[in-house]
C-alpha cells in the first residue's frame, strides 16, 4: 500500500474537512464511513495522530488535537494537518500519482 498526496476532489485543501460531508457518500461511493464496527480494519492506514485511531487504541490525544483545543485551526498551528502537501487528485493523471507517494507519513500500527 502507498500513500499518496492526492486528495479527494472534495478535501478542502487550505481549511481541511470535506466541502460535501453530509452527501459524500453519495457523491463518492468509494469515500468509507469510519464506524466502530469497520475501524479495526481500516486502522493500519490511519496516521497515528487520527482522534479515531488514537481513540480506538484507548491512546490520549495530542494537546494540538481540536477535538481538547476546541480551535479547528489548532492542528494546522501545529504542523499536524493531514492535507499540508496535497494536491487536488484532479491536477495529476492518475498514472503520474507515483510522483506524489508520500515517503514520510506518519502512519501504521
Amino acid at each position: 500500500m502507498y500513500f499518496v498526496r492526492a486528495a479527494c476532489t472534495y478535501l478542502d485543501l487550505t481549511r481541511g474537512g470535506c466541502s460535501v460531508y453530509d452527501q459524500r457518500l453519495h457523491r463518492r461511493p468509494e469515500c468509507l464511513e469510519l464506524t466502530q464496527e469497520n475501524l479495526g480494519s481500516m486502522i493500519e492506514w490511519l496516521p497515528r495522530t487520527c482522534a479515531y485511531r488514537l481513540v480506538y487504541l484507548n491512546q490520549s490525544l495530542p494537546d494540538w488535537h481540536p477535538l481538547l483545543t476546541g480551535d479547528r485551526s489548532s492542528v494546522n498551528k501545529a504542523g499536524h494537518a493531514a492535507w499540508t502537501g496535497a494536491v487536488n487528485e484532479e491536477a495529476v493523471p492518475e498514472e503520474e500519482w507515483e510522483l506524489l507517494i508520500w515517503e514520510d507519513i506518519d502512519h501504521g500500527v
